[in-house]
């Protein structure tokens, strides 16, 4: 892993997310608020979201452009995968039906 800094606008959300909570946006915008930008944002090699979705929409609807990130190099898709799970199990709704058709982790 790596820190870097990314423009917002250049980060691809991850095409088979399975949380669905677009929500929880404005509770995120207000804790970036009241706490800054503490958690974050995980892309792969292509910036591909992993992690922070609805982190990256809050800093967008609070006017910034930049983040620092953090990149994991060098992950299987399969890896990949499970991260986007992983770093969702405690927050947010899920799809149930993209888990169920998209999601094998056996």
């Amino acid at each position: 892993m790596e820190l870097i800094e990314k423009k917002l606008s250049e980060l691809i959300p991850y095409a088979n997310n399975p949380r669905k909570n677009d929500g929880a946006v404005d509770a995120v915008v207000e804790s970036i608020k009241q706490c800054g930008y503490i958690s974050p944002i995980v892309i792969d090699e292509n910036n591909r979201i992993l992690g922070g979705h609805q982190r990256v929409k809050a800093l967008i609807a609070n006017g910034e452009t930049e983040a620092t990130v953090k990149r994991a190099i060098g992950l299987t898709e399969r890896q990949k995968d499970e991260f986007v799970i992983r770093d969702n199990v405690q927050n947010g709704d899920w799809d149930k039906d993209i888990l169920a058709n998209s999601w094998n982790l056996d």
